[in-house]
């Protein structure tokens, strides 16, 4: 049976035998949700890639007590970026949860010409819902929301792949030797100047299939193909 996980921000600095209190939204969720007893074990992850264990030891009023057991800090392989505009709506937590789920690195909102600047990103709401993916999927590592970058500023990146109907598959992509950056466009797709400024640039571009795909159908998409082989 797979232990309950939760969130210790500060785990780096704990060590074993030490008592620790978890926050009170963590500690509603073990005592109130869970009704755990003390002596219960549950796991512990940080979002930098330090996870651990640790032991249920008491409760004092709505707080948590837990005894750290051990931990461990993972060293992270080859890194995905996700590049391109904010869905409106629900649709842009959606798409931060999976991609959480898919342990991409970081989602940069894109500025196009058919994209203009994203609405206000509530970035405290989002990452709360990034902390729940985050422990629902193990994952070891927090995505990081960037700051928005226009068209100009990603074509000096490296490592960038576009999403693009015209592009080749996946297999007859010369992938990036370290971390890779997936750009996907705007509804409409990339301008004709845009996709010009691509082919002149020598940029890469992924064809996911033969129908049109919502922007973050595109990226979750794109992220599972590379999480999938950065894996294997």
């Amino acid at each position: 049976m797979r232990l309950s996980r939760f969130w210790a921000g500060d785990l780096k600095n704990w060590n074993s035998g030490e008592l620790h209190a978890l926050d009170a939204d963590e500690s509603r969720h073990l005592i109130n949700v869970l009704r755990a007893r003390p002596g219960l074990e549950i796991e512990l992850l940080d979002g930098a890639g330090c996870t651990g264990s640790a032991i249920l030891r008491e409760q004092r009023g709505q707080i948590a007590w837990i005894e750290c057991r051990d931990k461990i800090h993972l060293e992270r392989g080859r890194q995905i970026t996700l590049c391109g505009p904010a869905p409106k709506g629900w649709r842009l937590p959606y798409l931060l949860e999976k991609l959480q789920e898919l342990g991409v690195a970081s989602w940069i909102p894109l500025e196009s010409a058919r994209g203009g600047p994203p609405e206000r990103l509530h970035p405290e709401k989002l990452r709360s819902r990034l902390r729940e993916a985050c422990k629902q999927s193990g994952c070891p590592w927090l995505t990081d929301i960037g700051s928005p970058l226009g068209f100009p500023a990603l074509m000096k990146r490296e490592g960038l792949v576009v999403l693009e109907a015209t592009g080749a598959t996946w297999r007859d992509l010369a992938l990036p030797a370290h971390d890779l950056i997936l750009a996907y466009g705007p509804e409409g797709g990339f301008s004709p100047e845009e996709l010009e400024l691509l082919h002149g640039r020598g940029v890469q571009k992924l064809r996911l299939g033969p129908h049109v795909l919502r922007m973050e159908t595109a990226a979750i998409v794109g992220a599972g193909l590379a999480a999938a082989n950065f894996a294997g």
